[in-house]
């Protein structure tokens, strides 16, 4: 909010566009110019207290680089 102090709306969007390499719960997070921030989310159960991850959805990002931390979705891309 140090970014965007008139709290207007233009104001608020360049201060979240701006974060870059925040340390967030799930990975490091950065926003791109359309104001995406991850391209992956992680599914879990809680079942009796004990968190079971039951999958991991990627999300395509338009214009982004690749995600060198993005693991193979399919067999060809582990075999490179």
């Amino acid at each position: 909010m140090k970014k965007a102090p008139a709290l207007k709306p233009e104001n608020i969007r360049k201060g979240i566009l701006s974060i870059q390499k925040f340390q967030g719960a799930e990975s490091e997070l950065n926003f791109d110019q359309n104001g995406d921030g991850l391209d992956h989310y992680h599914v879990v159960q809680n079942d009796k207290d004990v968190i079971k991850m039951l999958k991991t959805l990627h999300v395509a990002r338009q214009n982004a680089p690749p995600d060198p931390h993005r693991p193979p979705q399919n067999e060809k891309e582990w075999r490179g």
